[in-house]
């Protein structure tokens, strides 16, 4: 796009405008990329705020929590991706009512 017919505060607000009346479908997709994002890089800064995989935990279920305990010992391999399913689970609890999700939004897409 060329700067002639570029506004920013238009692509501003409609950036703004895109994460207020933001669709379920993005939602889940944003809380998808932050799940990744706690996976790869275990945590995530969101408005100033450092959120760690290890916060999450209280979110999970401790009878899986239990289980991943005694399977790291007995089998790591399917630890490791039980341990990533209880990451997904906790981290869509916590996010599916949290505005930290519609924050990240806005900071993702924002020029500033």
């Amino acid at each position: 796009m060329n700067s002639l017919n570029h506004c920013h505060v238009t692509s501003q607000v409609n950036a703004h405008t895109d994460v207020i009346d933001v669709p379920d479908f993005i939602l889940t997709d944003a809380i998808a990329e932050i799940t990744q994002e706690l996976l790869t890089h275990g945590s995530i800064t969101i408005a100033g705020e450092e959120i760690h995989v290890m916060d999450l935990y209280q979110y999970g279920d401790d009878e899986d929590q239990a289980n991943l305990i005694f399977m790291t010992v007995r089998d790591p391999d399917n630890a490791k991706a039980h341990a990533t399913k209880i990451i997904t689970d906790c981290a869509k609890s916590y996010f599916e009512d949290n505005d930290l999700v519609t924050t990240y939004l806005e900071e993702k897409n924002s020029e500033y």
